[in-house]
């Protein structure tokens, strides 16, 4: 009966050492798919930055005071949000409404924030 016993214990042992090897693994695959993961977000992140202006860029792009950008903020006109208490708009919509609100001046508007020179 104790032999029995010895063996239950090894063949216990075994299948958990099977289950803990196995259970290593699963976690490491879901370490490099969860690196993946992150590495994607943060470059997706980053090139949706890269298209960004803040109130400061925007007034010199424009021309204009933060409390018009207020005004336009205010009615509508200029899509913004809002990340700790600082205002950003995206490049696209500060195109959007330059077309529909802006009287042309000749000059061509930056695509990139590389061609954002004040």
């Amino acid at each position: 009966m104790h032999m029995r016993n010895r063996d239950y214990d090894t063949r216990l042992l075994e299948m958990m050492q099977d289950i803990s090897e196995h259970l290593n693994r699963q976690d490491k695959e879901l370490e490099l798919i969860v690196h993946k993961i992150d590495e994607e977000l943060h470059a997706s992140h980053q090139e949706e930055c890269e298209h960004l202006l803040d109130n400061q860029d925007l007034c010199d792009l424009l021309h204009v005071s933060k409390r018009t950008l207020q005004r336009y903020r205010t009615s509508k006109m200029i899509p913004y949000f809002q990340l700790k208490h600082k205002i950003y708009y995206k490049l696209h919509d500060v195109h959007d409404f330059i077309e529909k609100y802006i009287k042309p001046s000749g000059r061509k508007l930056p695509d990139t924030m590389e061609q954002f020179k004040i």
